[in-house]
C-alpha cells in the first residue's frame, strides 16, 4: 500500500474470492513418427502431446501401448487387414474427454518393406 490515500479496513465474515477454476478444453496432438513391416504385421510408432494426461490413442482403430510416460512415445502392432487402402491414421483422447479433430495420416506402400508416401 503505497501513497497518503491508502485505506486499510479489517472486514470480517467474507469469503475469499475464487481465482480460477481452468477447465482442459484443448485436444492432444499425434504425430506418426516411424512405420515399418514386420513380418505380415505394421509396426507403427508415434508422439503425442497435451496439456493433461493422455487416456488413449488409437490407429486405425486399435489402441496402442504408451511406451513412455503420458503417451510421450507409443507403438501399436497391426494386422495388414487393418492398414485399408495403405492408410494409416492416428488420434488420441485425453482424460478430460477432448477428441483430436484432425488425426495424423500417413500414406503407405504395401510389400515386403513398408514406405512411407
Amino acid at each position: 500500500m503505497t501513497g497518503d490515500e491508502s485505506r486499510v479496513a479489517e472486514v470480517r465474515d467474507v469469503t475469499f474470492p475464487r481465482l480460477l477454476d481452468p477447465v482442459d478444453d484443448l485436444p492432444p496432438a499425434t504425430v506418426i513418427t516411424h512405420v515399418g513391416r514386420s513380418g505380415a504385421k505394421w509396426v507403427v510408432r508415434g508422439t503425442t502431446s497435451d496439456n493433461g494426461t493422455v487416456r488413449r490413442v488409437v490407429v486405425n482403430g486399435k489402441e496402442a501401448r504408451p511406451v513412455e510416460a503420458n503417451f510421450a512415445e507409443w507403438e501399436v502392432v497391426l494386422d495388414e487387414a487393418v492398414v485399408r487402402e495403405g492408410k494409416l491414421a492416428a488420434h488420441a483422447e485425453d482424460a478430460a474427454g477432448n477428441v483430436e479433430k484432425r488425426s495424423h495420416q500417413v500414406s503407405v506402400i504395401a510389400g515386403p518393406a513398408a514406405t512411407e508416401r
